[in-house]
């Protein structure tokens, strides 16, 4: 059932990894993506991108999100901005989108820095995260992004247009470093009400390389510094004026300041468009050195294994870095090492780095740098401020092993709605072993997993080399017909886990399409059934009868509404609602869903189906309690209870055999004529049969004799053992009684007076609000109930 959506969720479309492992995410139905740099999420919903930032740990590995549209979010509930915490990593590409949110809210931010770290990139260019919540005053309220005094907040600000009511960016502590972008304020100017401060450092330590603060139409100081240690590098441009708490501007710390391209100095605590007043336009262009890089972080190579190719590849986060090169160099035979060569056992391997600094940046030029290569102390051989080459020497390689290239899964059951997920597996691959398998969603290791319909898990199975053995660079795994869709390392060298990204989903047996209920139908005198039997697969929720009466009164036309869901191994077919056939006792029943929960049509997890019994006819009774009833498939509880032992007792008809009735048997023309003239008293014709197809001395002959006599019927042919349909039978009861008149009913299928008179005399209703079915076959079980309500 793939097109099945689930709730938030249902919230969510769902990610699964392992914490400790390089990020691993499913295909779900709102975002897509590994969450990787090189495949980050790709983002549509607001709840989603919230639920994947605040779910990111210390011990995850960096999250990438990046947006693939425009989001808006505009509930007024309060802390449902977004944020990163429990030093969390988080990489954000705006990639030209808007994230906006507009509420009315105490929130002070759109997004929360508490603890975490982000990067905000924009690698299209025209993206914007604005902030337009309101707190009931005047003007907008709130920072587009809010750094908070949380231990480890690291905000790092690369593109993208910040834009808040106050603020576009407002610093309580944690580290900033600001490399571009633009950061404006929505509210026209700063006054008793309300702020205008398009950057705003209150506390922390903040690093501004580059950025624009505000824009020409800017009507407040753009740029206000508390008490936060702030240092200029690089250019950057603010618009206005400045303001900082401190007279000397220690922040300026070298840098120079112009005003519309003339050289200034501040005025006391400001520097202002016009001397010692700001000025609509005035532009101001703080140009300070480059920032030193005094740390660098390589990571991402892998280490060399015999048989493998050597990594050409590094990542480096460090921000100031522009490029990184790898090259290699064979220790042991003292030769370099070419691109697509492989590893040889027993041969140690260096490897060298190249790196280049971004433009307003430097390095520092001493070899004084704190570098590392995949977390170790790296060796630095040379550079200047302008570049810089470090290296690391690798352990021996192994002697070479036999490659396990592709692994494959045994033993490891399907994944089933509703049915344990199967924690044991085995593999049919020599020379390795799976060591576990787990079942993961939204980041989180599940335990005792029991799958459900539209469930998007990862099923991860980690298997371990033995020795002599090693996996091949590129490994898969396979199971049941599935290859894996993504192969990490696992907790060391002899370990690899694969992932396979399922959604689960029922299989035929499992899906209710269709239920059949019986309940005791009203009797006068007896209190409402509680209780109702229900087809495999079926649980029944609850059972209310419309009026509440204590007992049955003559007279009244009563209406069961049962509530039931699908059991735990069971699901309603996709859009039951519309497309499932229910039946109470045999007729069709109105489908219908919860008045609250907001449930979609397409997803029902509870159903209500109604019937609307017949007003039961003055003076008619139940049946006594000492008539027997002779046949195993007529039960109490069925709604032709009472018809059945009535026409059988009246000699209507008989069963079809001593123990059975057949209620669900087709009604034949024959034996509805023959059932309503027994009802008449069997009264001899007083003329011979005219029809070719009515045999002499056949068991229907006198009755159809006898309907001719009551113009029921004509003509020379009677087609004895055709079926019975609803408007046949209406049409024949109406005419033994006489043909009445009555009010017209209706349905948009028929146009009849039998009919009418069927409906007003409580014969039988439609099969819906606005259907009769006239061309729908009657079984024996109607027959009977339509002559028991007419007659009985």
């Amino acid at each position: 059932m793939k097109q099945r959506t689930r709730l938030l969720s249902v919230l969510l479309t769902l990610a699964m990894l392992l914490g400790m492992l390089p990020a691993m995410s499913i295909t779900a139905s709102a975002y897509s993506g590994a969450g990787t740099k090189s495949s980050p999420y790709v983002v549509t919903d607001y709840d989603e991108l919230r639920e994947l930032m605040k779910n990111v740990t210390e011990d995850d590995p960096t999250c990438y999100i990046k947006l693939g549209s425009d989001i808006t979010e505009s509930g007024n509930q309060t802390k449902y901005y977004l944020y990163v915490q429990n030093k969390g990593n988080v990489v954000l590409d705006l990639a030209g989108y808007s994230l906006t949110r507009s509420a009315l809210t105490t929130d002070s931010r759109l997004i929360g820095v508490q603890g975490g770290s982000l990067t905000v990139n924009d690698s299209v260019g025209g993206g914007e995260i604005v902030c337009k919540t309101k707190n009931g005053g005047i003007g907008y309220s709130g920072a587009g992004i809010l750094v908070e005094n949380w231990n480890g907040s690291k905000l790092t600000v690369n593109g993208g247009t910040i834009v808040g009511g106050e603020y576009g960016i407002y610093t309580q502590g944690g580290t900033t470093v600001i490399n571009g972008g633009t950061f404006l304020s929505l509210n026209p100017e700063s006054n008793l009400y309300m702020t205008s401060t398009p950057g705003f450092f209150y506390r922390g330590t903040v690093a501004v390389c580059g950025g624009t603060f505000g824009d020409s139409a800017s009507n407040s100081t753009t740029i206000q510094i508390k008490d936060a240690d702030v240092t200029f590098y690089n250019s950057c441009t603010a618009y206005y004026g400045m303001y900082s708490s401190n007279n000397s501007w220690p922040s300026l710390k070298g840098a120079t300041v112009t005003v519309d391209g003339t050289k200034a100095r501040p005025q006391g605590n400001f520097f202002m468009g016009n001397s010692v007043e700001g000025r609509v336009g005035a532009k101001i262009v703080i140009s300070g050195p480059d920032k030193p890089i005094d740390t660098v972080e390589i990571t991402g190579i892998d280490a060399p294994v015999t048989g493998q190719p050597l990594d050409f590849t590094a990542d480096c986060d460090t921000v100031g870095v522009k490029s990184v090169s790898v090259y290699w160099y064979n220790l042991s035979d003292k030769k370099t090492v070419s691109k697509g060569e492989v590893a040889k056992g027993g041969k140690t391997y260096r490897v060298d780095v190249d790196l280049l600094p971004q433009t307003g940046y430097q390095f520092v030029g001493d070899k004084s740098e704190a570098v590392t290569i995949n977390g170790e102390e790296a060796y630095i051989f040379g550079g200047t401020t302008e570049d810089l080459s470090v290296s690391y020497t690798f352990s021996e390689t192994a002697a070479a092993k036999k490659a396990i290239s592709a692994v494959a899964i045994t033993n490891l059951d399907a994944l089933k709605h509703g049915q344990a997920a199967d924690y044991n597996a085995s593999t049919s691959t020599p020379g390795c072993t799976v060591e576990k398998v787990e079942y993961q969603m939204f980041r989180k290791t599940l335990t005792d997993y029991v799958p459900s319909d539209g469930d998007n898990v990862a099923v991860v199975v980690t298997v371990s080399a033995a020795d002599g053995y090693a996996f091949a660079s590129g490994s898969t795994a396979t199971w049941n017909g599935l290859t894996s869709d993504d192969t990490v390392a696992g907790l060391n060298a002899n370990e690899k886990r694969y992932a396979f990204y399922i959604e689960v989903g029922a299989d035929a047996s499992q899906i209710v399409k269709s239920a059949a209920m019986t309940v005791t139908a009203p009797q006068i005198g007896k209190a409402p059934a509680a209780t109702v039997t229900a087809p495999q697969g079926v649980t029944v929720e609850s059972v209310d009868w419309t009026p509440a009466d204590a007992a049955f009164k003559e007279g009244v036309s009563y209406t069961v509404k049962i509530g039931f869901q699908a059991d735990s191994t069971h699901v309603l077919a996709d859009d039951f609602l519309n497309t499932g056939t229910v039946t109470i006792n045999g007729q069709s029943a109105q489908l219908s869903k919860p008045t609250t929960g907001g449930i979609k049509d397409t997803f029902l997890t509870t159903c209500y189906a109604s019937f609307t019994f017949p007003a039961l006819k003055a003076g008619e009774q139940p049946v006594s309690p000492d008539r027997t009833n002779p046949f195993t498939d007529v039960k109490e509880s069925d709604y032709f209870y009472n018809p059945v032992l009535w026409a059988v007792e009246k000699e209507i008809t008989n069963g079809t055999s001593a123990t059975t009735f057949s209620p669900a048997n087709t009604c034949t023309r024959a034996q509805i004529i023959t059932f309503l003239w027994r009802a008449s008293g069997s009264p001899e014709p007083g003329i011979t049969c005219s029809f070719l197809d009515v045999p002499a001395g056949s068991y229907y002959e006198k009755a159809v004799v006898w309907a001719t006599e009551q113009g029921m019927v004509e003509g020379d042919k009677f087609y004895p053992n055709a079926p019975c349909t609803r408007l046949m039978a209406v049409e024949f009861m109406w005419a033994q009684a006489g043909r009445p008149d009555a009010p017209a009913a209706s349905f948009e299928d028929v146009n009849s007076p039998a009919v009418n008179w069927a409906v007003e005399a409580g014969v039988t209703n439609g099969t819906s609000a606005t259907r009769f079915s006239p061309d729908k076959t009657c079984t024996r079980a109607q027959i009977v109930t339509f002559l028991w309500r007419a007659f009985g």
